[in-house]
């Protein structure tokens, strides 16, 4: 009988504690929505405040904030609507799709709570909500339309890359809207084929003044923009590189060298025997070597150690003691230091027109350092564990000069991939 009742209790204990613990987060969720409608921000408000009711539906300030605020917003986004429709804007169906949206999933937060019920009164209110889904399926039929006309218009300008991927664009938008819209997926198909842009990319050319101290680096660099992009799957939507054999191949077949220099002429012409839409050339200006050079500290570091030491009290009588006294150790701390410095300079070029359609200049650092000690005087005990270890490190040695290039030089490839990779989004 006593376990039964024992059991009972601590079930109704466990019962209020969740009640209890419910509504104190019932009424942390109604204040951070009040607050929010205060800073303006009404429909957060709105979502906060439909979390509150859903701890406590009966809360009398939670139920009235939420009529005074649901109202409010219903009428500024059909004010909005309004206003968008009497703009006149070819553009209006997008933003229209937009507000019919927010329209509804905002009644859908206040659904479960129509009717809402006065706890006091039992008066029940209602949100009046309304069906706005005729006036959002008109819209992004409308929407779709809109983007698939702009694309039969682009379509229909010309067969260049840059053309028919704002074609794409527009037809992905339409079907966004109403999917297979009318003949947008075949069209897609189409147009996608048709928005791939083929690119060479020549060898850099050497500015530095090295006199090919580094070896086939401006080749290396060029292998790697090539490589990096032809596995970028997003890049390779709209872009279709030109491989370095293609390349060798065409000016073997032709029997051209490539100059000292390139030049736009020559760029042109070999753009124009690849089938290329653009093709770009680069320049490696400087490579700023700084060699290995070490720096050093004179440091101190201070411990205080407890013994045991025998001592003569007042009476003659010997006994031991704890004595605290400060030890110290002094020694040096060396940094070395090493660093190299790439700048290059690059162009896309379309080949049809000459017109430079990305120029930029890119540099990569590769900075290196590191640490040791060595001990100069004093007790060893007075000096932490990192710098114990610092001590047993043995001298550092940077990478060779040629590694820390060719390092530099994949951070360089890199930052040049990003800018080609943005270029052709």
């Amino acid at each position: 009988m006593f376990s039964i009742s024992k059991k009972t209790y601590l079930t109704a204990t466990l019962l209020l504690a969740l009640l209890l613990s419910a509504c104190s987060q019932n009424v942390k969720l109604y204040r951070k929505a009040e607050k929010e409608y205060k800073q303006g921000l009404y429909e957060q408000s709105l979502r906060t405040n439909t979390e509150s009711l859903k701890l406590k539906r009966t809360h009398i300030k939670a139920q009235e904030l939420l009529k005074k605020n649901f109202s409010g917003i219903v009428a500024s986004r059909e004010n909005k609507i309004e206003s968008l429709k009497r703009s006149g804007s070819p553009d209006i169906w997008d933003k229209l799709v937009t507000e019919y949206t927010e329209l509804i999933s905002l009644q859908k937060l206040v659904e479960p709570f129509n009717p809402l019920y006065n706890p006091k009164t039992g008066m029940p209110y209602d949100f009046q909500l309304k069906d706005y889904s005729k006036e959002f399926a008109a819209s992004k039929e409308n929407a779709a339309e809109y983007h698939y006309s702009k694309a039969m218009v682009l379509i229909q300008k010309g067969t260049t890359p840059d053309t028919q991927k704002e074609a794409v664009r527009e037809l992905v938008a339409a079907q966004s809207f109403v999917p297979n819209y009318k003949d947008s997926a075949a069209r897609l198909g189409e147009a996608r084929k048709l928005a791939v842009k083929r690119i060479a990319i020549l060898t850099f050319d050497d500015k530095t003044g090295t006199d090919n101290r580094y070896g086939g680096i401006f080749d290396m660099l060029t292998e790697s923009i090539i490589g990096k992009l032809v596995q970028d799957k997003e890049a390779g939507e709209f872009m279709k590189i030109v491989t370095r054999s293609q390349i060798e191949q065409v000016l073997a077949e032709r029997q051209l060298s490539a100059p000292a220099e390139t030049d736009a002429a020559y760029a042109s012409n070999i753009g124009s025997m690849l089938g290329a839409h653009e093709i770009m050339t680069g320049k490696i200006l400087q490579i700023n070597y700084i060699a290995p050079q070490t720096i050093h500290q004179d440091l101190k570091e201070t411990d205080k150690v407890t013994t045991k030491q025998e001592v003569v009290d007042e009476k003659g009588k010997k006994k031991k003691q704890d004595v605290t006294t400060e030890i110290s150790c002094e020694y040096t701390k060396f940094t070395k230091t090493a660093a190299v410095q790439i700048i290059a300079s690059f162009s896309l070029v379309e080949v049809s027109t000459g017109r430079v359609k990305l120029q930029d200049t890119v540099s990569a650092e590769f900075p290196w350092s590191d640490i040791w000690a060595r001990l100069k005087s004093g007790d060893e005990k007075a000096l932490t564990p990192a710098t114990k270890a610092l001590i047993k490190k043995t001298e550092p040695m940077p990478p060779s000069e040629i590694e820390m290039v060719n390092t530099a030089l994949m951070s360089l490839s890199d930052s040049i991939v990003d800018k080609v990779r943005n270029y052709v989004k």
